[in-house]
C-alpha cells in the first residue's frame, strides 16, 4: 500500500497506546472511497462500512502530503472510537455522514482523547497532523 499504509500504522500505534484494541484497525483502499472522492474532492477516507477498517481512496497516495495522511487517519480513528464508545453524535441511529456535529466530535476525540493535539485543518481544508 505504500505511504498510506506506512503512515497509517504510525498513527494507529500512537492511538493504540490509549486504546489497545485500536491495534486491530486495518487500512485498505476501496472502490466506495474512490467513488466518494470522485464526487467530492476532499473526501479521501471513511470508516465503519467495514468494522475496524479505515478505507482510503487510491488518489490518497498521490494527492495527499504525509501530514494530510496522518491527519485524516487520526480523524478516522476518532470516528472508530466515537462509534465503539458510543459518544453522543456517533451513538445516534444512522448518524448523517459528513454532518458537522459528527465530524467535529471525531476531530475532538482525535485531539483530546487519542492525543493528536496538533490535529488541524490546513489551507486545503483537509485534516493535517505534524509529527
Amino acid at each position: 500500500m505504500g505511504r498510506v499504509e506506512t503512515l497509517f500504522v504510525l498513527a494507529r500505534a500512537h492511538a493504540a497506546m490509549k486504546f489497545p484494541w485500536l491495534a486491530k484497525v486495518e487500512v485498505r483502499f476501496c472502490r466506495q472511497a474512490d467513488a466518494t472522492h470522485k464526487k467530492k474532492w476532499r473526501h479521501f477516507a471513511h470508516t465503519n462500512h467495514d468494522v475496524y477498517t479505515v478505507c482510503f481512496a487510491k488518489a490518497s497516495e498521490e494527492d495527499l502530503t504525509d501530514e494530510e495522511i496522518l491527519g485524516i487517519t487520526a480523524h478516522e480513528l476518532g470516528h472508530i472510537v466515537g462509534t465503539r464508545l458510543r459518544y453522543p453524535e456517533h451513538a445516534r441511529l444512522n448518524p448523517p455522514h459528513w454532518k458537522k456535529p459528527v465530524e467535529e466530535e471525531a476531530q475532538r476525540i482525535a485531539r483530546e482523547v487519542l492525543g493528536f493535539t496538533n490535529l488541524r485543518l490546513n489551507h486545503r481544508q483537509l485534516q493535517e497532523l505534524s509529527i
